[in-house]
């Protein structure tokens, strides 16, 4: 089993677009109460094109024997300067899908190691992420390689007053 990690292209819109779809449904399938099925192709061609020629922007392709099975998608983020912030420049890991059959075989660990390798060479020395308390393999992962619990990030459902039949 050959796996190389990429710099995404053009040419591989057609493939991102169904790592994207995949990683929209495994939204959608356990959060349910927050993401829906889009009415449309959530990234177009033109869209796609202009996320692969940011400079702020990392994107890159997992493939095992030639095949397209993952990506990582990342940028750099500023805080300008605010009342109680400290401006500062961080990395954003925006999302990270790997193909079920395809997990558990490193193909996480060579994404991220291609995210810290272009961290350092923007010279910004932290990256941050968001990820859901039910996605426990993908928690597990990343406190594997260096991420720490910084804060909980915490949500109340209030049910709706139903209105009083006449």
């Amino acid at each position: 089993m050959n796996i190389r990690i990429r710099k995404a292209s053009e040419s591989d819109y057609k493939e991102l677009q169904k790592l994207i779809e995949g990683i929209t449904d495994l939204h959608i399938n356990k959060y349910p109460m927050i993401y829906s099925k889009p009415k449309s192709k959530i990234n177009n061609k033109e869209s796609i094109k202009t996320i692969i020629n940011d400079k702020l922007i990392f994107l890159c392709l997992a493939e095992v024997d030639g095949r397209i099975v993952g990506y990582i998608q990342a940028s750099v983020r500023k805080v300008t300067k605010e009342p109680i912030l400290v401006p500062r420049e961080y990395i954003k890991l925006d999302s990270i899908f790997i193909q079920k059959p395809f997990r558990k075989i490193g193909i996480g660990k060579k994404l991220l190691q291609g995210l810290f390798s272009w961290s350092k060479k923007q010279r910004i020395s932290s990256i941050e992420l968001n990820v859901y308390d039910k996605s426990k393999e993908a928690i597990k992962m990343y406190e594997k390689y260096g991420f720490k619990i910084e804060r909980y990030h915490m949500r109340k459902e209030i049910k709706r007053p139903t209105r009083a039949s006449s």
